[in-house]
């Protein structure tokens, strides 16, 4: 079987490595909640980013490869469906990586029979050291995917608590502004009445009486017009608003427990941690109760983006630092600009995240200090103010 030849697109994407993940937060996800047999190509693609193999995205778009077909394939047949024309060949290990992955996705096995084994290839870079197989049925393939799904869910849970909380300020303001435009409007009908009366007792008005009186008219009416069109975009937005608190809080809700669960589990040993043929089907029933978060416009997230940066610097800087792309948003001043590292950069921007406890059971002492040290000097170099 031939390879098959690049389109355009594909071949702009491998051309300027600018494959990232563009979803809004809380939709990578959904590609994972339905079973990956009945995954579209536009599914797969999203799971080939989220689990960070990006170099495979142009290859499933020009074969159009669905979960069915991606669950099917033997290994020999992937090495020949990632492969495109006019394309230099995928190395061994990266391959390999996919098909862990692809593996991964039929769902959690029993292996309490499963013997230890670790990679002992010192050649195969992406291997070695580290936990194969296990009774527990963990390994660092499946450990590292859990760490990746953990920084999603930890990101969008804290995204939720500053649109929450942008929300509530907004329907606040906008009270405030109501109640004033009606007290003033009150206050000035109030006055136009006074000054009625004192003009009715008196024989000859005061020298410009009757354009004072004008004034407060207008003013009335002006005060009265704004009262209503903010009272009005208040009621219509603010069924909006409650819809999307009501989303915000059931994300919160699920995300907590979810959040939970990863600290119970990947922080400990292999023997401490739930089996995984336990674990992965709580994870999923968790991860099911998590709702999209397509309701928030993209002003929005980028509003809680920019909060959390600018109030909440542990947050930012543990979930979020490592994505940020400086210097390309000078069409918006302000906005925050998001996208996943490539390659090593986002096994450092992992191992940040866990504390520097991603691996620490599942490769040997090692490989786990090079993988460490590697992520240290990589933010120190980034911290480097430049002469």
């Amino acid at each position: 079987m031939a390879p098959k030849e690049a389109s355009p697109e594909a071949e702009r994407l491998l051309a300027t490595n600018e494959i990232q993940a563009q979803a809004p937060i809380g939709t990578r996800r959904q590609a994972q909640d339905k079973d990956p047999i009945k995954w579209t190509n536009t599914d797969v693609v999203q799971w080939l980013l989220t689990v960070d193999q990006k170099v495979f995205v142009p290859a499933v778009i020009v074969s159009n490869i669905s979960g069915a077909t991606i669950l099917s394939m033997k290994k020999e047949e992937l090495e020949t469906a990632m492969t495109i024309a006019n394309q230099s060949k995928h190395q061994e290990f990266s391959l390999t990586t996919l098909w862990n992955h692809i593996q991964s996705l039929s769902g959690p096995k029993e292996e309490t029979s499963l013997p230890e084994k670790w990679g002992e290839a010192p050649e195969k870079e992406e291997t070695y050291g580290r936990l194969l197989s296990h009774p527990t049925g963990w390994t660092y393939d499946r450990e590292y995917n859990e760490w990746v799904d953990y920084l999603e869910v930890y990101a969008d849970y804290a995204s939720t608590l500053h649109l929450e909380a942008d929300i509530k300020k907004k329907k606040d303001l906008f009270q405030v502004v109501v109640l004033m435009l009606s007290s003033l409007a009150a206050l000035s009908t109030s006055i136009s009445i006074a000054f009625k009366a004192t003009a009715d007792g008196t024989t000859s008005p005061a020298p410009g009486g009757l354009q004072m009186d004008v004034i407060l008219q207008i003013l009335i009416l002006l005060l009265t017009f704004g009262t209503t069109l903010v009272s009005g975009f208040v009621q219509i937005s603010g069924k909006e608003w409650n819809q999307q608190l009501i989303i915000a809080n059931q994300y919160q809700s699920a995300a907590s427990e979810l959040i939970d669960m990863y600290d119970e589990n990947l922080t400990v040993s292999l023997d401490d941690r739930l089996p995984f043929s336990e674990y992965m089907p709580k994870i999923k029933s968790l991860s099911g109760q998590l709702p999209a978060l397509h309701d928030f416009s993209p002003s929005q997230q980028n509003a809680a983006l920019q909060s959390i940066k600018a109030t909440d610097p542990s947050t930012w800087k543990k979930g979020f630092e490592m994505k940020e792309i400086q210097g390309k948003n000078a069409c918006c001043p302000g906005s925050v600009v998001l996208a996943e590292p490539v390659g090593n950069a986002y096994d450092h921007m992992l191992m940040r995240f866990s504390g520097e406890d991603m691996g620490f059971y599942t490769t040997i002492s090692d490989v786990f200090r090079k993988d460490k040290q590697e992520a240290r000097d990589y933010f120190q170099e980034q911290t480097v103010i430049p002469s």
